[in-house]
């Protein structure tokens, strides 16, 4: 691969021209959507309107599926992984008297943490353009720097080549900018090749490569120019420390390239277009409508033209007509058929349902339903977001808020999707249990006579999904508590009856 294509510029120019009908393909499913997602290549900002069109059901479309989604994914105020300690070492650290909860406890400290870096360095609308930029295009390119701030590139700026099986051969990026913006060590080096004006422009390619142990290695380039590996080339031993973690809405067998749900709706989206501009046509004809005058008739039309409200006019009334387009029932034709595709269109992108109150805080209850309406409305595309985004991101939160697990027997585990094993949802099945706890308690005396009390408690927490023994006595820890009561007890009485009366 070096050897044919010796600098990263040919490398991604190669890559990009087997792929150029494919960007033609998705600047027109951006137009119908988003226009800004995907403008044409030659755009300028501020030079001319992205894109005219006669409705706005493509963009409401995609905008309320991404929220959904982000919601789903990243739910304000709440981790979205649970960093879990290995079976092995937590029952070796319990016997050596550290309690379970304790360790929870301490695991719980470092979600927070990862937490609130996410909330700190405002990537949540940078989150939220990944997610429309999939929908549209149906590929993003995130990138979890060490240093640097969370960076997203545009389809237009990275060129893959992945395997039959999916997983990432090799991969240029580029980067459209200035000198002046490149590293100092860069600038320095750079400047020796005749790299003066700092407002010239320059592009810098990151070119990645995987090697034959899995393993992925990293030049940098400038132009045509190769920045020293020393300084500048990295290698990670695998896929998961890489910090370019190229997305996929749909990623077909055998294909590069993902591709979006827009794709699939084109067809309706395409319709909805044609049958909007029909309709605009259809409204700007209707509203045309001329006078009439029959020339046979002693009224002159200037006399109607130029006239004033309650002028006299000589003439007959029957001879002047009003002459307008008759499209009425037309355009009821083409709003009908156009409706069905827009409701076709909702169904697709989950417009028709909506399962969350617009509130600021939204139960776990109402965020499972969601995680469950998106995976079954997306055919597997949440579940697979949540293993191939929000992994990467989990690591690089934690690595951004000083806390290292590289190397250690703690993992972080995406709870998204089906499961929802958030902490608010552990929370939540813990206070159902109690309210189950406290209608038991609140029967009569006679009736719980009758009732095994520690069966029926270590049932509703199974029920609950409830780890029993973490959270109801045994028999015998009942007994003793029950008998340090009642020595309390007789030692509280015995030292009433002593007082003197």
């Amino acid at each position: 691969m070096q050897q044919s294509h010796r600098t990263a510029a040919s490398r991604f120019m190669a890559l990009d021209n087997k792929r150029r009908s494919m960007l033609t393909r998705v600047e027109h499913y951006s137009g119908l959507t988003l226009p800004y997602i995907m403008p044409p290549e030659n755009f300028q900002e501020g030079d001319w309107e992205l894109r005219y069109d006669h409705h706005s059901v493509g963009a409401q479309a995609v905008n309320h599926l991404a929220n959904k989604i982000m919601i789903g994914l990243f739910q304000p105020g709440f981790p979205f992984f649970k960093l879990e300690l290995d079976e092995q070492l937590k029952a070796e650290l319990v016997g050596q008297g550290v309690e379970a909860k304790e360790l929870d406890h301490i695991l719980a400290q470092g979600e927070r943490s990862a937490i609130r870096v996410m909330a700190r360095s405002g990537m949540r609308p940078s989150l939220f353009e990944a997610v429309k930029q999939l929908i549209v295009t149906g590929n993003a390119l995130p990138v979890f720097h060490k240093k640097d701030e969370f960076e997203l590139v545009n389809l237009r700026d990275f060129v893959i080549r992945r395997s039959r099986t999916g997983a990432v051969l090799e991969l240029v990026v580029r980067a459209q900018t200035t000198f002046g913006e490149l590293d100092r060590d860069a600038q320095a080096l750079l400047q020796r090749q005749g790299y003066q004006d700092a407002d010239r422009k320059v592009t810098h390619y990151y070119w990645i490569t995987r090697s034959r142990d899995g393993g992925y290695a990293v030049t940098q380039w400038v132009d045509e120019q190769r920045l020293p590996s020393k300084q500048f080339d990295s290698k990670y031993k695998t896929y998961a420390a890489l910090p370019w973690q190229p997305q996929a809405w749909v990623l077909p067998a055998g294909h590069s390239y993902g591709v979006g749900l827009c794709e699939e709706y084109v067809g309706e989206l395409t319709s909805i277009t044609e049958f909007a501009e029909s309709l605009s046509d259809g409204a700007a004809l209707a509203s045309v409508w001329r006078l009439l005058v029959n020339p046979s008739s002693s009224i002159r039309p200037e006399d109607i033209a130029d006239g004033e409200n309650g002028d006299a006019l000589p003439g007959d009334q029957n001879a002047i007509t009003v002459m307008n387009a008759d499209v009425g029932q037309n355009m009821n034709i083409v709003n009908s058929v156009m409706q069905d595709s827009i409701q076709r269109l909702s169904r697709g992108f989950l417009l028709m349902s909506s399962v969350t109150r617009d509130a600021e805080r939204v139960t776990a209850a109402e965020i499972r339903t969601l995680a469950n309406e998106l995976e079954t409305g997306l055919g597997g595309v949440y579940t697979r977001l949540a293993t191939s985004f929000q992994g990467p991101l989990a690591r690089y939160l934690l690595m951004q808020a000083e806390i290292r697990i590289d190397g250690t027997k703690i993992e972080p585990v995406i709870v998204t999707g089906f499961d929802a094993l958030s902490r608010a949802a552990e929370l939540e099945r813990v206070q159902l249990f109690l309210q189950d706890v406290t209608n038991i308690t609140a029967l009569p005396p006679e009736v719980g006579d009758w009732l095994k009390i520690g069966p029926i408690l270590k049932a509703l927490a199974a029920n609950r999904h409830l780890d029993a023994s973490e959270y109801v006595n045994e028999q015998d820890q009942v007994d003793e508590i029950r008998s340090q009561r009642a020595e309390q007890e007789a030692a509280m009485m015995a030292q009433q009856g002593g007082e003197p009366q």
